[in-house]
């Protein structure tokens, strides 16, 4: 049996949902203040309805984490490429990609400008 057939999913998705990578973008600073957490509290610092954050929550939660992994890595990046004067490739790997191929090519999806131009106009 597949992880889906598992858990009960008939839709064949593994992967986490645009929807809730933004959200878990949102509340993980909160988990790393170390503070009280809780649903309600969560859902607050989502900015959604408890019941609706629970549900996306349950929804994902078997899913490939992949690309919130993905994603946090992307703003180590940007802001790398801020700070430092580091080259692309260096700051690739040392945020975890395996090529800066593939991290170059993550980054201008997600932000519709090479690393690059990115360094360039945001400094």
């Amino acid at each position: 049996p597949t992880l889906d057939e598992i858990c009960g999913r008939d839709d064949g998705s593994v992967e986490l949902s645009e929807e809730f990578v933004d959200i878990m973008l949102k509340i993980i600073p909160y988990v790393h203040s170390g503070n009280t957490m809780t649903m309600h509290i969560l859902s607050e610092e989502a900015e959604m309805d408890m019941l609706e954050f629970y549900e996306l929550a349950n929804k994902n939660i078997y899913k490939n984490p992949r690309a919130l992994i993905r994603s946090m890595r992307l703003d180590q990046v940007a802001e790398r490429l801020l700070a430092t004067d580091d080259s692309v490739a260096k700051i690739a790997l040392e945020c975890g990609f395996v090529s800066p191929n593939y991290m170059m090519a993550k980054f201008y999806h997600r932000f519709k400008m090479t690393p690059q131009e990115f360094r360039q106009h945001n400094k």
